[in-house]
């Protein structure tokens, strides 16, 4: 499973506010050039350890913040106490054609995707456009997950379906294990918005496709519930 869960406590007393949480945050720089992490919910934090990672990557970030022994910056980001950090999670990109035929098919043990939408999770321009997975396989071969745009989206309908192929590769990785990623669609977004004025808001219908294999034994090409995503030029 991908570490997307935030918790969040607060003890209120008459000094001490306190909270955690182990979100999947996304790592970038203010104008000035700190480092910081954007938390799921929109939380900024950082920390010595937060600054040593580099912007652009997704990470699973264990932390706690007091007011009693942490601080606020200037720029309104928390100066957390950091217990563990996991990633970066692999991210990639979908490929503008159709899925190869695969002989035989590769089911997904375990396929979790989940759509980051900023308008969902106050998290700003920092998730748009990147969709979050987790999965697992039976193949004990290393291998890649791939994305393709499938035949079935349809653009006029703001439909966008996309396939998920389990494929090896020397250079993949083991996923028995299980494994999480990150998987940005911008420029299919582009070709929704095309011809869209800048104001203009899209609600996509976003399903992935991907093989499963049932309590039978049989090979099926199984549909995620779809999800909701609003996207318009201005957020880009």
């Amino acid at each position: 499973m991908i570490g997307v869960s935030l918790i969040l406590t607060s003890c209120l007393g008459e000094t001490d506010t306190q909270f955690s949480g182990m979100p999947l945050s996304y790592i970038t720089r203010t104008e000035g050039g700190t480092v910081f992490a954007r938390t799921i919910d929109g939380l900024a934090i950082t920390s010595s350890s937060i600054k040593n990672l580099t912007p652009g990557t997704f990470v699973v970030i264990t932390y706690s913040w007091n007011e009693k022994t942490n601080t606020v910056t200037e720029d309104n980001i928390y100066d957390v106490t950091v217990t563990n950090i996991d990633g970066p999670i692999e991210q990639s990109s979908i490929a503008h054609n159709a899925a190869p035929v695969q002989t035989p098919e590769i089911p997904l043990k375990d396929f979790q995707p989940f759509l980051y939408n900023s308008n969902i999770y106050n998290a700003g321009e920092y998730f748009d456009y990147h969709i979050f997975y987790s999965y697992q396989t039976d193949e004990s071969d290393k291998g890649q997950l791939k994305f393709y745009k499938s035949e079935e989206t349809d653009i006029s309908d703001n439909k966008l379906v996309i396939d998920a192929r389990w494929e090896a590769s020397a250079f993949g990785k083991d996923s028995e294990k299980g494994a999480s990623g990150a998987v940005k669609i911008k420029s299919i977004m582009d070709e929704f918005l095309a011809g869209s004025s800048s104001t203009e808001y899209k609600t996509l219908q976003v399903t992935f496709q991907y093989f499963e294999k049932g309590n039978d034994g049989k090979i099926t090409l199984k549909k995620s519930q779809p999800y909701s995503m609003v996207i318009s030029k201005e957020k880009q």
